[in-house]
């Protein structure tokens, strides 16, 4: 399957958390497998995940403390081409989601979306990014403080 995907979604997300994301945001995003990535519990992703993060089972994603984690989830047969469409600027705020920054991109050969917004609680900011294919769907979600 063409889904060993090697990520370097994790420290972008975290690196986000430190960084404002500007209209200088990379439209194209190449990264490779290395010794250094391992495969995120649950999924055919493969990550760099920091030390100081650990798994936490019940949540089903990586923590350094419950104001900074990243989740990721692998939905096969979810296309995500039929999925962006709820990805949109305006689908998100008719939700009741408040919309920072919407990046579409690419992440090696996969169309992608980038998200980053307030959380609902204060001086929280959740990071997104989603990408995929016909037949399978990865989302990356990111939470640290603004």
């Amino acid at each position: 399957m063409k889904l060993l995907i090697s990520l370097l979604i994790i420290p972008l997300v975290l690196f986000s958390c430190n960084e404002k994301v500007n209209s200088e945001f990379s439209k194209n995003i190449e990264t490779k497998k290395t010794e250094n990535h391992k495969r995120i519990e649950g999924t055919k992703v493969f990550g760099i995940i920091p030390e100081d993060f650990k798994y936490h089972k019940e949540a089903a994603r990586y923590q350094k403390n419950e104001n900074l984690y990243v989740l990721v989830m692998e939905m096969d047969g979810i296309s995500f081409n039929d999925q962006k469409p709820n990805l949109t600027r305006k689908a998100l705020e008719e939700k009741g989601a408040k919309v920072d920054i919407l990046n579409n991109i690419y992440l090696n050969e996969f169309e992608a979306i980038y998200l980053e917004g307030p959380s609902k609680i204060p001086n929280e900011t959740k990071l997104l990014i989603s990408f995929g294919d016909d037949n399978f769907q990865v989302m990356v979600v990111g939470v640290c403080k603004t």
